[in-house]
């Protein structure tokens, strides 16, 4: 019906020019070339221009951005301001954690460029012989292992309780976490009196993960295809999600971010102590840590490398070998490396004012002083974690904070009921237990979930 005319091209004649307040005749042939390209190409990039704008438009408020490219987005405009923050870690906790907790823009909560570039390896060294460590393993798989490649849970041979035990919560983790347990390994080691050092060691240079350099050492070696080490123990409940270690490690370029610190340890005279209940490691990190703690560990002498201990008369000498072993593989690991490249997220002790509050747990540390993690850690600092090898403590915070219990423990299948009811004693029949005390009341917690 309609007849689409096509209008022609516009020539560079006389009139034209005339028409422009030109001459045809200082215009060279090329020029006029380019005044027949310019008419044609500033329109079409307008027009392409305006597409882009147009469709841009459409769709970016249907789907939105996904939190890492908000994250991105929020560092790109502000990385002066974002690294102010990372900056003052060392000095302020409270600042480091509203850095890692910022709405969108948080290295914690994204996984946006570390984990692009490095694999983790998370090691838990384990005893599974009791309800809160049972609990413990699920609560840090559902919270903290997501960032890892590859989970590997070791344990000591010999007793046949705890095997079957951590056979039958595989098991479950299996059923109520498939995508978790197929990156989890399990490995046993023979009987050591080495503590959780002993099972790390173990499987870092037993299980030939690091290997040794030319020079003998293994600062300078491979470690295959790993370069960043979690090494945790199963004393430690997560509380809510956090990959706060791996991103502040990525983020300050470090050899080792432990969850706590303690800026003087008086008693055992050393400037500065980072806790080894949690404790994340670059390659450079967890090679130091291989040559001056794991080599070495089959060789440490109460007598010899920690003589003051002999003032110890009444401590047997296991008591004062244990010490020892605490000392040189926990409380003098920060000296292995620079000041700037190791730090703690978390105070661990607790403030003078409130060491002699005697209504809640009196203790110098924040694994067994109910105020101090409650109001000053947890709800202050979200500090993501809780100790669990004091049981009055705990069975405290289950009675008075359920929810901190209950937050990674969401995926908990009843079949863990079963492994909990082989630990206890008398645990055949509901009766035979009382609610109100720990072991008991953390079955009764799980229960009423069910």
């Amino acid at each position: 019906m309609f007849e689409r005319t096509r209008k022609k091209p516009t020539k560079l004649t006389d009139d034209w020019f005339k028409k422009n307040g030109m001459s045809n005749k200082s215009i060279s042939p090329s020029d006029k070339q380019v005044f027949s390209v310019r008419k044609v190409v500033y329109p079409l990039a307008f027009f392409i221009l305006f597409i882009h704008l147009v469709v841009y438009g459409m769709f970016l408020p249907l789907g939105g951005q996904s939190s890492e490219m908000e994250a991105l987005i929020e560092i790109a405009v502000e990385p002066d301001d974002l690294m102010k923050r990372i900056d003052v870690v060392e000095q302020d906790v409270a600042d480091l954690k509203r850095m890692l907790h910022a709405k969108g823009g948080s290295p914690a909560r994204s996984q946006a460029q570390s984990q692009s570039q490095s694999k983790a390896i998370m090691i838990i060294a384990v005893y599974p012989s009791t309800i809160d460590r049972i609990g413990a393993i699920w609560s840090q798989l559902e919270c903290f292992s997501h960032n890892y490649e590859k989970i590997v849970i070791v344990s000591l041979g010999g007793d046949l309780q705890m095997n079957e035990n951590l056979d039958r919560l595989m098991n479950e983790i299996s059923s109520e976490m498939p995508e978790i347990a197929s990156k989890i390994e399990t490995r046993v080691f023979a009987q050591n009196d080495r503590r959780d050092t002993g099972l790390w060691c173990d499987y870092l240079i037993k299980g030939d993960i690091l290997q040794k350099g030319l020079d003998g050492k293994y600062l300078g070696g491979s470690a295959g295809v790993f370069d960043n080490f979690l090494l945790i123990n199963d004393s430690v409940m997560a509380v809510e999600k956090s990959n706060e270690l791996l991103d502040t490690l990525h983020a300050k370029q470090l050899s080792m971010v432990s969850l706590n610190f303690w800026n003087e340890n008086t008693v055992e005279k050393v400037p500065f102590w980072v806790e080894s209940v949690a404790r994340v490691f670059s390659l450079e990190g967890i090679q130091i840590y291989a040559d001056e703690v794991c080599s070495k560990l089959d060789y440490i002498q109460w007598r010899k490398d920690c003589p003051d201990l002999m003032e110890k008369n009444l401590w047997p000498n296991l008591v004062r070998l244990k010490k020892c072993i605490v000392r040189k593989t926990e409380v003098e690991i920060a000296s292995l490396y620079p000041p700037s490249k190791v730090i703690g997220l978390y105070p661990g002790e607790v403030p003078e004012n409130l060491k002699m509050n005697l209504r809640f747990f009196r203790s110098p540390s924040w694994t067994s002083h109910f105020t101090f993690w409650a109001y000053t850690l947890r709800e202050k600092m979200q500090f993501p974690a809780l100790k669990v090898t004091n049981e009055a403590f705990l069975n405290f915070v289950i009675k008075k904070r359920p929810r901190d219990i209950r937050t990674c423990t969401l995926r908990m299948g009843k079949g863990i009921l079963g492994i909990i009811a082989g630990i206890s004693e008398s645990a055949d029949t509901d009766e035979l237990y009382d609610c109100e005390i720990f072991p008991y009341n953390y079955r009764c917690h799980l229960k009423s979930r069910f």
